[in-house]
């Protein structure tokens, strides 16, 4: 026996130990009937995060939200009254 058996299990230790064979079939055939839904679900969750991220940075970069100049903008005088106001 080697010195840390039992402190540290993989993976695979724990999905041949702990889960009976039907368990483990039950888990397959859910996997299998939802392939297509998990892998929606995935897309849409990358969608999602790059499209955070996007807004993040260009918060950051100072970047309008709107993707255009403040200049053509009908309320480019007010929006920005508070940055410009000294204390």
């Amino acid at each position: 026996m080697s010195a840390n058996a039992g402190s540290a299990r993989t993976f695979a230790d724990i999905w041949n130990i702990e889960t009976s064979r039907e368990e483990k079939i039950l888990m397959l055939i859910w996997l299998s009937a939802n392939t297509g839904n998990i892998i929606v679900i995935l897309i849409l969750a990358l969608v999602i995060f790059f499209a955070v991220r996007t807004i993040v940075r260009d918060k950051q970069q100072g970047k309008s939200s709107c993707g255009c100049q403040c200049g053509g903008c009908s309320m480019s005088g007010s929006c920005h009254n508070r940055r410009n106001q000294q204390p």
